[in-house]
């Protein structure tokens, strides 16, 4: 047995080698002699026939998927109550002309679109030919862009209802509390060119130039080539033209005694002649440019956004918008939030403080001490020189005088009591120089009580516990903000104008509460209340 497996091995082992040698060799060599190239042959390829047309048949309700956005969207919006927008609606049943489109396919196309990241008219009419949630939203039909622009500055009433409806929703469904809410704003650039921000000097000259182009019109209604709509037209241009300089003017005056009352020069103030409500603002490129303050409130739950502002003014006023944020979510609520939470532009205002107090609010901000200030005429380093005495009300001066007390005044949370001294005394005094060189007659002194809610407010936030509730504050307030200046690109006004400005946050804010609404519902409800 032995003998044959050493054989088949021996067999196998023989066999390899000849494979192995046979293929060292191969091909032949005689083979390889008498092959010879072959040219190839030209490349046949498909057409692609661009002037042809084609008909094809289109199944609308396949354009999207069952858990496509667009379908919430439409669900969502079906179930609003738009009473308000049909109600501007001017076809009607019985009644010659064509029909309104539909005010709900309006509405789902612009929340779909700045979901999105879209918010150009133009844009959107022409992503309507390509884009399939557009497309089934509309049934497939083309809405021009004129008509998408009017309509989203067209109800500003009816989008603020509707806002206040999706909250309701939203708080149905858990995902508003109010136990905490933050307060933040953020400026964003007006539609209106930072090249078009001018001093009163060239605005003066626009506005002549506007007079007389207005003048000349006048002059040529008696042309007798034009029609009387083109006169017509041309002369309610010319006194538009006037009336718009004529606005710049009185805001460039808002602005200028603004900057006056900060203590800055008035006659560099500049307004943008396109858009004169807006206001000239730095912001974190470095940039100067016509903006607008967006002021927004949300909850910390799910963050959803509860109250909406656009001012006209700064960052560094923004302290003037809290209680006006309060007072707008009891009226979207029916109720106040627990806990506010703001940085310290808000609570450095102690009215804030106060009111915040008045309505029952908790308030969490930066707690800093207010420094004392002093009265107006005398050298600042020398106020420390006079000693308050408590037992007669009085201050006494570094030559001996005594100051009385001369009055109160009361001022956001501080208590202000006025001391005076004797005129005589002061004129004849060898320090009058360093102490109050420019007054006429006494010097005066300031000395400041504040309030004692302020007070423990500033005590409150110098715990830990404290610090720990406003530490929340900047990953609640700042997360809306940045999503609808990254996902949805708004960081220019696409409208001119606060008025439409306003709205079109507006639109931004309801968009963004409702995709909150569809990620964390898995059934949008159909109704609303």
């Amino acid at each position: 047995m032995s003998d044959l497996v050493g054989a088949g091995q021996a067999e196998q082992m023989s066999f390899g080698e000849d494979v192995g040698e046979a293929a060292a060799h191969w091909p032949p060599a005689a083979e390889k002699k008498n092959e010879e190239p072959q040219p190839l042959s030209s490349v046949r390829l498909k057409e692609v026939n661009r002037q042809q047309m084609l008909l094809r048949a289109v199944d609308v309700e396949q354009l999207v998927g069952p858990d496509h956005p667009i379908r919430a969207i439409w669900s969502l919006v079906c179930g609003l109550d738009l009473q308000k927008v049909e109600e501007a609606i001017r076809a009607r049943e019985g009644q010659a002309g064509r029909p309104a489109l539909d005010p709900r396919v309006l509405i789902s196309i612009w929340v779909y679109a700045y979901s999105m990241g879209v918010g150009s008219a133009r844009e959107i009419e022409r992503l309507m030919e390509i884009e399939p949630g557009l497309q089934w939203v509309s049934g497939l039909e083309s809405i021009c862009a004129h008509t998408l622009s009017d309509f989203r500055v067209a109800h500003g009433e009816a989008l603020q209802q509707i806002f206040t409806d999706v909250l309701a929703v939203l708080s149905e469904a858990g995902m508003v509390s109010l136990q905490c809410v933050t307060l933040d704003g953020t400026k964003i650039k007006a539609a209106s060119s930072p090249y078009r921000l001018h001093r009163q000097e060239t605005l003066e000259r626009h506005q002549a130039e506007a007079q007389q182009y207005l003048e000349e019109v006048q002059k040529q209604e008696e042309d007798e080539a034009l029609s009387a709509q083109a006169k017509a037209a041309r002369l309610r241009g010319a006194r538009e033209k006037v009336e718009k300089a004529e606005q710049t003017l009185r805001e460039l005056q808002k602005v200028r005694v603004a900057k006056q009352q900060r203590g800055e020069d008035g006659k560099q103030a500049q307004v943008s002649e396109t858009e004169p409500e807006a206001r000239k603002m730095h912001h974190r490129d470095g940039a100067y440019s016509p903006s607008y303050n967006v002021q927004l409130s949300t909850d910390s739950e799910q963050k959803v956004i509860v109250s909406v502002e656009v001012t006209t003014s700064g960052n560094d006023n923004d302290a003037q918008h809290l209680s006006g944020a309060l007072e707008q979510i009891q009226e979207r609520l029916g109720e106040l939030p627990e806990q506010m939470l703001a940085d310290s532009p808000y609570t450095n205002n102690n009215q804030n403080i106060l009111k915040a107090k008045e309505m029952g609010v908790e308030l969490y901000g930066p707690g800093h001490s207010e420094s004392e200030k002093q009265e107006a005429g005398g050298a600042e380093n020398f106020r420390a020189q006079f000693q308050y005495q408590g037992e007669s009300n009085s201050y006494v001066c570094p030559q001996g005088k005594s100051l009385r007390f001369a009055q109160k005044r009361e001022r956001a949370g501080r208590i202000h009591h006025v001391y005076k001294a004797a005129d005589k005394d002061c004129q004849s005094c060898p320090l009058k120089q360093q102490c109050c060189p420019k007054n006429k007659g006494g010097r005066t002194v300031t000395r400041v009580e504040t309030d004692p809610v302020v007070l423990q407010f500033r005590e409150k936030m110098q715990t830990e516990e404290a610090q720990a509730i406003y530490r929340q504050r900047s990953k609640v307030a700042e997360f809306p903000n940045l999503w609808i200046k990254e996902k949805m690109g708004l960081r220019r006004f696409h409208v001119y104008g606060l008025l439409k400005a306003q709205i079109e946050v507006l639109w931004a804010a309801l968009t963004y509460n409702i995709q909150i609404l569809i990620r964390g519902s898995r059934q949008i409800p159909s109704g609303v209340g």
